[in-house]
């Protein structure tokens, strides 16, 4: 409690940045990262679940910013919050709207390779949009989850068996609250919880260590509702059908099969991931032509935040994107 308590009277909070916006669509929007001299650009897809400013937490620890000092610069799509609009969405329209963010930004990018790039579940979108559309040059796959049957999966077990009781306390076409997909995550490891502020409470306040923790806990707080719809589907394509390994999943008419076209994709994988078991994102690999793993030591979030793990992420995308370019 004396963690939780540091952590709610702590002063720091992330004062937005000043960002370039070149396409929106309702509540969503795609922000541009630019590099000095660009040698690509990455169109960075994130969960429909977390907001994508995970890539650029804090002007000292930004992912996306520390690209472009390499020459890279971000296209960072931003789902947004749903509104009325969005409450029927499924997979599809979401989709939909990641094709016609795409038609708008792409135009004035087209003397630079361009690569999709997702986080998490944002990896099946950057997949499927490299199927669909002939723009991207290559597919950058962080974290992202593929075999949904695998061993030591938690998450798949505890969506299985909660997702039906919650549904029905759920009003009838309202989105799945923050409050309710955060107990998912959390009942993955409970104990995972109290150790982070029990250690927190230890930490000095005016510590760059104490500030990164507040900026990365707001973030972990700060979730996206979720339509009942996307869940329906995610819950019964992937944790239980395992669409995607068996080659069966269909978005927007189409069988997402990445064996089926030469795009090269580099999967990145994190070790110490408690969300995606490693093996459920390394299966991409039998699923597709072209793939390059590469492991990081690091968990789910660290292997874009942490001083230590992100760097290592940095580089592999780096080094793969040299070869490919």
């Amino acid at each position: 409690m004396q963690g939780v308590r540091s952590y709610q009277q702590h002063p720091y909070y992330r004062k937005k940045p000043v960002c370039q916006v070149v396409a929106t669509e309702s509540t969503s929007q795609v922000i541009y990262y630019s590099a000095a001299s660009p040698r690509a650009v990455l169109f960075w897809i994130p969960s429909l679940v977390n907001r994508g400013y995970i890539l650029d937490l804090q002007p000292s620890n930004s992912f996306l910013r520390q690209l472009a000092g390499q020459g890279f610069s971000s296209l960072l799509l931003e789902w947004g919050d749903p509104t009325k609009l969005e409450y029927s969405f499924g997979l599809n329209e979401y989709m939909a709207r990641l094709l016609r963010l795409l038609s708008q930004t792409l135009p004035r990018f087209l003397r630079q390779p361009i690569y999709a790039a997702g986080y998490c579940m944002g990896g099946l979108f950057a997949l499927a949009a490299a199927q669909l559309t002939s723009c991207f040059k290559g597919v950058i796959s962080l974290a992202a989850p593929w075999d949904f049957k695998v061993s030591q999966a938690p998450l798949t077990k505890v969506i299985q068996r909660h997702w039906p009781r919650w549904q029905r306390l759920l009003p009838a076409g309202q989105p799945v609250p923050v409050e309710l997909l955060q107990w998912y995550f959390s009942a993955l490891d409970p104990q995972q919880i109290l150790q982070k502020f029990i250690k927190f409470a230890k930490t000095p306040l005016q510590s760059a260590a104490a500030e990164q923790f507040v900026a990365l806990e707001d973030w972990l707080n700060d979730g996206v509702a979720l339509p009942q719809n996307v869940l329906n589907e995610c819950v019964q394509n992937w944790y239980q059908l395992n669409q995607p390994m068996l080659g069966k999943w269909q978005i927007l008419g189409q069988i997402i099969q990445p064996k089926s076209h030469k795009t090269p994709i580099l999967a990145i994988i994190p070790t110490q991931d408690r969300i995606v078991p490693p093996a459920s994102a390394a299966a991409l690999a039998e699923n597709a032509r072209f793939v390059t793993l590469r492991h990081i030591e690091a968990g789910h979030i660290g292997m874009v935040t942490s001083t230590r793990a992100a760097p290592q992420t940095i580089q592999a995308i780096t080094d793969w994107l040299g070869n490919n370019n």
